[in-house]
Parts: structure tokens; sequence; C-alpha cells
């Protein structure tokens, strides 16, 4: 294909087209960098207000030291680290899963468990209600025993009643813990 355009149009038109190429290029620049600039706003309001709430906790420490000159520093520093070592502490309560799990590892050879029941209270102590039956009193006690022995259970009890018969009982037991 030949151009029989003269040389002027062609230098015009070539011009024309790197001036729109360059238009095109600085319109999209300038689009990525505010869709990034964008992006990065919540990053930035996010570490305003984490610098304040370190400013204010910083200011507020400043003015407990102040106030603290009299007393002694290690009886602060003792309490700071009670502090410390109690938020730090890590709590593993167990699952409902779990203790159910430890409760029927803990049945002797014989005992037999019918039915689970759980009261979730707001304070984080829960009560578990194991029904069942057992053979012999001896085996009951023992089952009794070893739940008690767990030390994630705060309390196992059960009626003195459930004891009255010496074979072939129906029972059952509470069992209180944070689970």
């Amino acid at each position: 294909m030949i151009n029989l355009l003269p040389e002027q149009e062609k230098k015009a038109l070539r011009w024309h087209y790197r001036l729109r190429l360059i238009t095109v290029e600085a319109m999209l620049t300038t689009l990525l960098i505010g869709i990034g600039g964008a992006s990065l706003l919540p990053a930035l309001f996010l570490s305003i207000t984490r610098r304040e709430a370190l400013q204010n906790n910083s200011a507020l420490l400043i003015q407990k030291s102040a106030g603290a000159k009299d007393e002694n520093f290690a009886v602060l520093l003792a309490e700071t680290k009670t502090k410390l070592a109690v938020l730090a502490a890590k709590t593993e309560n167990l699952s409902l899963e779990g203790v159910i799990e430890r409760v029927t590892l803990a049945k002797p050879k014989g005992v037999q468990l019918t039915g689970f029941s759980v009261n979730r209270s707001a304070n984080g102590f829960h009560t578990l209600s194991v029904e069942g039956f057992a053979p012999k009193r001896n085996d009951l006690a023992a089952f009794v025993k070893t739940l008690g022995a767990e030390k994630d259970f705060t309390s196992v009890s059960f009626p003195v009643s459930d004891l009255a018969v010496n074979e072939k009982l129906t029972f059952s037991l509470t069992i209180m813990g944070s689970f």
C-alpha cells in the first residue's frame, strides 16, 4: 500500500497520533494512581486511630507514673507483672465434645450412659447432666470417683438415693465446670 499524502500531513498525523496516545496513557496512569490512593485510605485511617490510642495510653501512663512518685515502683511493677500474667494466661476451655469424650472414657466396663444434657450459664460455669445404668454400686462409685479426679470439672454430684440399690442402678450425675 502506498501512502500518497504529502510529507507535512504525514508528520501532522503522526504528531496527533502520538498526542492522543500520550493523553490516553496519562489518563490511565492518573486513574490507577487514584484507585491506589483510594485503596490506601482505610489503612491510613486505621493507623491514625491507633496512633491516637497509643498517645492517649501514653498520656495516661505518664500521668499515673507522675502520681505514683511517692509510691514504691517495685510494687507498681509487681502489680503490672501480675496483670500481664493474667492477660497472657492461656485458658483452654474444653469443648462440649471433649467433655463428653472424657465422661465416656472414664466410665468403667458395664456402665451404660443413656443421656446427656447441658445447661449453659452466663458466668462461664456450665452444668452437664449424665444419665445411665450401672450393674453394681461399686461400678457407679468408681465412675464418680474417676470423674471427680478430672481437673477440668469443678464438681461431680449425684443423688445418694442412686446408691440405695446394690445392683442394676439407674443413676443421674451432675458435672459442673467451665467447658
